[in-house]
C-alpha cells in the first residue's frame, strides 16, 4: 500500500506557479482545490504535468438545483482525469428524505463518470445519514 499526501491550495499565497513549486518541493503527491476556482485550466493542467502532481478536485454545489449543479461540476472536474473528487453538496436544512434522494441520484452520476466521489458532511451541507442499526 502506498500513502499519498495532498496539499490544499486553500490558504496558500503567491502565484499559482509558486504554490505548485512549494507543494512539489515539500514532497506532496498532489493537491486539492475547488475546480470552479481554476481561472486558467490549460495553465493548471500544464503545472500538474510539470510538477508531476495529482489533483483532487473539490466541488461546491449552489443554486436552486443542487443535483444539476453537481453533475455540471463533476463534468468540469472529469477533464482533469482525477482519481477521486471531494464534494460539498446539498444543504443541511433538507429533510432526510431529500438528502437520501440526493445521495441516491449522486451515486448514479458517480457511476456515469466512473470517478469515486467523497461527500463531506459539514458547513451547511448534507448530514451523514445514520443507518438505523447504528443509531443510538
Amino acid at each position: 500500500m502506498n500513502l499519498n499526501i495532498y496539499k490544499s491550495l486553500w490558504g496558500m499565497t503567491g502565484s499559482i506557479e509558486e504554490q505548485f513549486k512549494q507543494i512539489a518541493s515539500a514532497g506532496y503527491n498532489g493537491l486539492e482545490s475547488a475546480v470552479a476556482e481554476i481561472s486558467d485550466v490549460p495553465k493548471f493542467k500544464a503545472l500538474l504535468k510539470e510538477y508531476q502532481l495529482d489533483y483532487i478536485p473539490l466541488i461546491y454545489t449552489e443554486g436552486t438545483n443542487h443535483l444539476e449543479n453537481f453533475r455540471q461540476l463533476i463534468w468540469l472536474a472529469s477533464a482533469f482525469e482525477p482519481k477521486k473528487i471531494v464534494a460539498h453538496a446539498g444543504r443541511d436544512l433538507w429533510a432526510v428524505e431529500e438528502q437520501t434522494e440526493f445521495f441516491r441520484a449522486a451515486l448514479h452520476i458517480e457511476k456515469e463518470f466512473s470517478i469515486p466521489i467523497a461527500h463531506e458532511t459539514h458547513r451547511r451541507r448534507l448530514h451523514a445519514i445514520t443507518h438505523p442499526r447504528r443509531a443510538r
